[in-house]
């Protein structure tokens, strides 16, 4: 039995590490209850000793290009998105985790 992955996330495509945390990039979720959506999801996952003021490029395709820039406030619990590929939409959720921090940022096909 496999866990949906509209609820871990998806699988971890990229893990980057730095000096204090590692980001997970997940692969994209399409996932629908009949089958694959227009619209889902890309989750990005920082783990460990997360800076108070996080600004991050990322790129979930992994194409060597940025698709979007985002600005996390942990102490103002706000979340700024700069879409760079049109395929990127708006933030989703964003929260502080156990491990550290989350955010869903919604993406097209």
């Amino acid at each position: 039995m496999k866990i949906n992955p509209n609820y871990t996330g998806g699988e971890v495509a990229s893990s980057i590490a730095s000096v204090n945390y590692t980001k997970e990039i997940r692969k994209p979720v399409f996932d629908g209850l009949f089958g694959e959506k227009r619209k889902g999801f890309v989750q990005i996952d920082w783990r460990g000793n997360i800076p108070e003021i996080l600004n991050d490029t990322i790129d979930y395709d992994l194409d060597n290009n940025p698709d979007f820039r985002i600005h996390i406030s942990k102490t103002g619990a706000k979340t700024e998105i700069e879409p760079v590929n049109n395929r990127v939409g708006k933030v989703l959720v964003s929260t502080s985790t156990s491990y550290g921090w989350t955010v869903r940022v919604e993406v097209v096909r």
